[in-house]
């Protein structure tokens, strides 16, 4: 699956049931217990007869105890929804039990928002979403591309590491003019960009490019 489907599986459901909610509260009738996010798997889903196994329980004590296992919050989410690294698609499976046990059979389609079971069980996945992020603080990246001094390699090396990250070049770090005199290079581009919020120890890559300087002032100034 591409990178980053989990974080946008994660991110969708979280926006989308935080939308929904937000329209319920004002509506007559409001009744949040009938939203309200499981805090485990119901027991009554954990029955052999709507497919429930060891692989699904593995899953489900990993993500409840122990979220820092996953390297990051987009390997938790392609786990959770594509079964990937070592997962067994413990959402799909709870959407299908929860479908049969509730005999909401609508939880299988494309329309299971309009089961409030659905609130319930992503309820259940932002909270294991949750505590990944407290186990893995978030930090934001620095804004590198304003440090274009003659050291601003050093310089956006120094502030990653400050906040916990990771960080790999890609072009060259350092070129020579045809005085052969060297010049620094700086950052022209990085993923993520500045400002946004990661968990620590994200990998940012920075496109290392240099000063347009000619062999004679080395200060970026074309001649006419």
């Amino acid at each position: 699956m591409t990178p980053g489907a989990g974080i946008n599986f994660l991110d969708f459901h979280r926006d989308f049931v935080a939308m929904v909610l937000g329209w319920y509260s004002t509506q007559p009738g409001f009744d949040s217990s009938t939203v309200a996010p499981w805090t485990v798997i119901p027991g009554e889903l954990k029955r052999s007869t709507l497919n429930w196994n060891v692989g699904l329980a593995t899953d489900e004590q990993r993500l409840a105890n122990d979220p820092a296992s996953f390297s990051s919050l987009d390997e938790m989410g392609r786990f959770i929804e594509f079964g990937e690294f070592g997962g067994n698609n413990i959402h799909g499976w709870m959407h299908n039990a929860a479908a049969t046990q509730f005999g909401e059979s609508v939880l299988s389609t494309l329309d299971s928002p309009l089961s409030t079971y659905f609130y319930q069980l992503h309820g259940l996945i932002e909270n294991w979403r949750l505590a990944r992020q407290q186990a893995v603080p978030m930090v934001e990246v620095p804004d590198l591309l304003s440090h274009t001094a003659s050291r601003a390699v050093k310089i956006a090396h120094a502030l990653l590491l400050n906040k916990g990250l990771r960080f790999r070049d890609v072009g060259a770090l350092q070129i020579t003019d045809s005085s052969g005199q060297s010049l620094p290079g700086h950052v022209t581009a990085q993923d993520p960009r500045g400002g946004a919020m990661v968990e620590r120890g994200t990998e940012v890559v920075l496109q290392i490019g240099d000063y347009h300087a000619d062999p004679i002032t080395h200060l970026g100034h074309a001649h006419p």
